[in-house]
Formats: structure tokens, C-alpha cells, sequence
């Protein structure tokens, strides 16, 4: 049985295009779902592109906008993306700047990881909005902490994906470590300085 999901959320400023790209993937009930990839336009302080959002599975990317308020939510993924995203920024950072010292590395990552640059990323990918809240609960969307909650859960979620066709474990490290490093790379608001 194959099924494709089409996002029918609504949103308000977004920075999506239509849906431009998928893949085939397998469910681990053996159903075949369609991974759907989202491409941002640009990045609207500074209009440099960004990198696409690797695409999900359904019931993974479901719950990736579960806020923690409801039932089977993204606590857990984004746990998971919080501890992910300092090694890719560490890492970046290294490759970045060979001969920085550790502690010049510590800080330029604790910039990086900073909660309200995580926010902003997912604002530029327009996560918040799409965060499923209780009625009572949709001022959440505006907070820095739900913010970066859901971005730390789109990583956590992608390190979770699966791809028939490679070795599972190295597939989502993968993704996440392009993703990542690519989202650095274009973002002109975090440039190295030397």
C-alpha cells in the first residue's frame, strides 16, 4: 500500500514553496509512504538560500509538531536534536577553523546552539506555525523555547529516518549532518570571524 501525504497546514508568511521533491520509504509495518521535502525560498533577513528540510515519513514528521502539551509529542525527538545538533556544529566548527583553540571553539558553538539561533532557524523554516498545540496553548508558537523545541525535533526526526536502500544507522547521520552544516554554511548571521 503506498501513501503520500500532502501538507494541507495552513501558514501565514511562509517561507515553503510547494512541495517540490519526495521519496519512496518503507514504514517498519513494510507500507511504502512517500518522504515529503520541503524547500525554503530564501532566508528572509539576508535573501541567501537556504537548504532544503530533509523529508520524513508521515507518522515521524506528525509528531515532530506534537507540542509537549499533548499526547505523543516531540519531547523525545527534540531531546534527541538537542544533544545531535552541538556534536554537527562542533564538528563544522573544527573543519571551519583547523588551528582555533578549544575554548575559541567552545564559545563560537555556544553561539550557534544558543536557543534563540536555533528559534530563528525554525522560523525561517516556518516550523512554529505548524506546531499542532491544545486550543488554550497556541501563544506557544511565539516562544523562543517551543521555537527551538520543534527545530531540535525536525533533527532528532531526521537522524530517526530510514532509507531502504542504505545502512539505517549511517542514512540519518547523514542527512543531518548536510542538513546542518549546509543551514551554517548559509546562514551569513553566524560568519566566523578570525
Amino acid at each position: 500500500m503506498s501513501e503520500t501525504l500532502v501538507d494541507s497546514s495552513p501558514r501565514t508568511n511562509s517561507t515553503f514553496e510547494t512541495l517540490v521533491n519526495s521519496s519512496t520509504g518503507t514504514t517498519s509495518n513494510g507500507t511504502s509512504e512517500t518522504l515529503v521535502i520541503a524547500s525554503p525560498r530564501t532566508n528572509g533577513s539576508t535573501g541567501s538560500p537556504l537548504p532544503e528540510l530533509p523529508g520524513l515519513l508521515p507518522d515521524v514528521r506528525e509528531r515532530v509538531f506534537r507540542h509537549s502539551g499533548l499526547a505523543d509529542n516531540n519531547d523525545r525527538l527534540s531531546l534527541l536534536g538537542a544533544t545531535i545538533l552541538p556534536l554537527v556544529v562542533t564538528e563544522w566548527l573544527m573543519d571551519s577553523r583547523p588551528l582555533a583553540a578549544s575554548g575559541e571553539l567552545t564559545q563560537q558553538r555556544s553561539l550557534r546552539v544558543d536557543k534563540k539561533v536555533v528559534a530563528k532557524w525554525s522560523r525561517m523554516y516556518d516550523l512554529p506555525n505548524r506546531l499542532n498545540c491544545a486550543a488554550n496553548e497556541m501563544m506557544v508558537r511565539a516562544s523562543i523555547p517551543a521555537q527551538s523545541q520543534v527545530f531540535y525535533a525536525y533533527i532528532g526526526a531526521i537522524r530517526q529516518t530510514e532509507d531502504p536502500g542504505e545502512d539505517e544507522d549511517e542514512y540519518g547521520w547523514t542527512q543531518v549532518n548536510r542538513f546542518v552544516r549546509r543551514l551554517l554554511d548559509a546562514d551569513p548571521t553566524l560568519t566566523l570571524r578570525e
